[in-house]
């Protein structure tokens, strides 16, 4: 289940060519990714698209080279093993004279910490006690293991 949700506003600006596209950043600490909710109001009929990208690399769609491209929609995307830095960008072409906007929106969840100062200690009384190979030995010749 999410914990957060991380809301971004792309204007992709008019006369923005496909080979140059704009990029926006769409930056946040580490969490992983659940799903991202895309929104692209009516008017953009066909001159507009867009990408998701972390460090110029493509992820969204997989193919290479290719363009989400959308005018009135709402698109929720389910994701699993995705980058969980946090470093993700959109990018987008708009050929049209108008300029137009792609909501996206990130459901998240925390990052699990492997670091060993974020672990709970264990308070010493629930502990077990250190026992010595002698005292292990004395234990079976007595009978008591």
């Amino acid at each position: 289940m999410s914990r957060e949700i991380r809301a971004f506003e792309c204007i992709i600006p008019a006369g923005t060519p496909k080979a140059t596209p704009v990029s926006f950043p769409l930056a946040m600490p580490a969490r992983i990714v659940d799903q991202i909710d895309l929104r692209i109001p009516p008017g953009p009929n066909g001159v507009m698209g867009f990408q998701i990208t972390s460090g110029g690399a493509q992820i969204i769609p997989y193919n290479a080279g290719a363009f989400i491209v959308a005018s009135d929609e709402r698109i929720p995307w389910p994701l699993t093993n995705q980058i969980s830095s946090g470093a993700w960008q959109l990018m987008g072409y708009n050929t049209g004279q108008y300029p137009h906007t792609v909501y996206v929106k990130f459901l998240l969840s925390l990052v699990a910490s492997s670091n060993q100062s974020d672990l709970t200690p264990i308070p010493a009384a629930d502990l077990a006690p250190v026992v010595s190979d002698a005292d292990l030995a004395a234990l079976a010749a007595d009978g008591g293991l």
